[in-house]
């Protein structure tokens, strides 16, 4: 970690990992697609699972996975409900997402797109992205809550030093407070967000 490491504009990241001038950073699943496409590694490249704090804690956790892409409809367009389900339908449908998919720009929510073989994406390193027994589901964040938290959390302990337990707790407690604000006020319809038996201190568990 070099200073002003933490400040880099993603697009200027990837050129200077492209350069050979950052050993390592963090990724998404698109990730492959723009080193293969736009900037071109100079070098011999993989994909990695994320540090972990000590050795007993390899692989004990889960990679939070976000299936699908997230698509927002506003609340002020003047189409009609059809237009927009017709839209909808297309941004969902097999012949989106699989030509999405060939590209390396998603992981598709469809698992026969995965395993179809026309549809191979060809990236350097994409299929490491794939979803695997290390990667877990969350249940989606609320509406109107602080969905980036667990980002910003991961920022004060990289950029700040921030004790890792004090940055998780502070960033707890905050949507504790958000979700105690909801419910008082008829806003959470907690059977959209709950995955039953979902235990976060344990997300692999089967």
């Amino acid at each position: 970690m070099f200073p002003g490491e933490t400040t880099l504009k993603p697009d200027y990241a990837r050129v200077q990992f492209a350069e050979g001038n950052i050993g390592m950073m963090f990724a998404s699943s698109w990730e492959p697609a723009i080193f293969t496409h736009q900037y071109t590694v100079k070098c011999d490249w993989g994909v990695a699972m994320p540090p972990a704090i000590d050795k007993s804690s390899m692989a004990k956790g889960a990679v939070m996975m976000v299936p699908g892409s997230c698509y927002a409809i506003n609340d002020k367009s003047t189409n009609s409900l059809s237009d927009i389900l017709t839209v909808w339908k297309y941004l969902y449908s097999e012949d989106f997402l699989s030509t999405l998919y060939k590209n390396g720009s998603e992981v598709p929510i469809f698992g026969n797109i995965i395993s179809d073989y026309e549809y191979d994406p060809h990236i350097i390193n994409f299929y490491k992205f794939l979803p695997s027994d290390i990667d877990s589901a969350y249940p989606n964040t609320p509406k109107g809550f602080d969905e980036w938290s667990r980002m910003k959390a991961y920022l004060s302990i990289f950029k700040d030093n921030t004790p890792t337990s004090e940055a998780l707790l502070e960033g707890s407690k905050k949507l504790n407070i958000q979700l105690r604000m909801h419910k008082s006020i008829g806003t959470y319809p907690k059977d959209e967000y709950i995955i039953k038996d979902f235990d976060p201190l344990n997300p692999l568990k089967k």
